[in-house]
């Protein structure tokens, strides 16, 4: 599955790139071979820092892949740099304004003191969230829904900040 474009074709669902490499090919009797059937493999985002959430996760044992969690929530995970040292990881969290998830963006609202903290380590970094906080309980006494997603920066010069990882959603419970 490729998408083409003017210099390449792009690797569907990732950011890679397939660019054509041409080959004129000429002896000294002047023969002249044409190869067109190479290709360079290019990630033009190979230079930026990637940080991922590897706990918790999906639940899928749940019919909603939410997991409910109790006390302090502990995140973690890894960030990787391909060419550079990952310096830090943030962490964005939110609460949805319903107590359920939602994919509309305007159901949630960034918990106050908590849409860039920078958390602790950097390849492999940990949070707590300290759930028991008043910003993450709900009002009316049910199990609040809260999300959260990481991303990471280099050292680079000027620094460079990776993409934001996919939003991970649980329930919290007192």
């Amino acid at each position: 599955n490729t998408t083409k474009k003017t210099y390449g074709t792009r690797v569907t669902g990732a950011t890679l790139w397939d660019v054509p490499v041409y080959f004129r090919i000429e002896d000294r009797v002047g023969n002249v071979k044409y190869y067109t059937s190479y290709s360079v493999r290019v990630n033009p985002d190979g230079d930026r820092p990637i940080a991922q959430i590897s706990y918790p996760t999906y639940n899928a044992a749940s019919a909603t892949g939410i997991q409910t969690l109790a006390g302090a929530v502990r995140i973690s995970g890894e960030a990787s740099d391909e060419v550079n040292e990952v310096t830090k990881v943030h962490i964005q969290v939110q609460k949805s304004k319903t107590n359920e998830n939602s994919t509309t963006e305007t159901d949630w609202d960034d918990v106050p003191g908590y849409s860039d903290v920078v958390v602790t380590g950097t390849y492999k970094w940990s949070y707590t969230l300290p759930t028991s906080d008043t910003e993450f309980q709900p009002s009316n006494g049910t199990k609040a829904c809260l999300r959260f997603r990481v991303w990471a920066e280099d050292s680079s010069v000027p620094v460079k900040t990776g993409d934001k990882s996919a939003w991970v959603v649980i329930k919290t419970d007192k």
